[in-house]
């Protein structure tokens, strides 16, 4: 298993990402961490954004790239998910990269209901819960009427 955290200052291969790249702080993924098993043979890529802003989408593109090139991965296998604000940083992923991804699990998010027509052939299994207080379940509710 490979796993890269948003909050350790180090580099993978030659390439660092920062503050321009996924938001606005001044961290860089961490080197992989492998472990001792052969059994759990995927890529988890968990940005974190910094507290006050937003993803940029075209960074974590860059990043999800990165990663893909750097090891052995499947692009025809690779899926994004994301909770909250992930849930919106996915939506807006897939809105902008629609070939990127085999499916997408965007949870308690949003998008732009005009892009819908760059999500119709992407695979979608959405969640939001209606008590949600943070972010409101219409928002999903939206983006899933607006592909149907």
């Amino acid at each position: 298993m490979y796993a890269w955290s948003a909050f350790e200052k180090n580099v993978i291969g030659n390439c660092t990402f920062r503050s321009e790249t996924l938001c606005s702080s001044t961290i860089s993924p961490r080197k992989p961490m492998r472990s001792a098993s052969k059994d759990f043979p995927f890529v988890v890529i968990s940005p974190q954004c910094p507290k006050d802003t937003w993803w940029r989408v075209d960074g974590l593109y860059q990043l999800v790239n990165h990663v893909a090139g750097s090891l052995k991965i499947d692009r025809r296998r690779m899926y994004v998910t994301g909770l909250s604000m992930g849930g919106f940083g996915s939506w807006q992923l897939m809105d902008r990269y629609p070939k990127l991804f085999a499916a997408g699990v965007p949870i308690c998010g949003g998008g732009k209901a005009g892009s819908a027509k760059n999500l119709v052939d992407i695979p979608i299994w959405a969640f939001h819960g209606d008590a949600d207080g943070v972010v409101k379940a219409d928002l999903s509710k939206l983006m899933i009427k607006a592909i149907e």
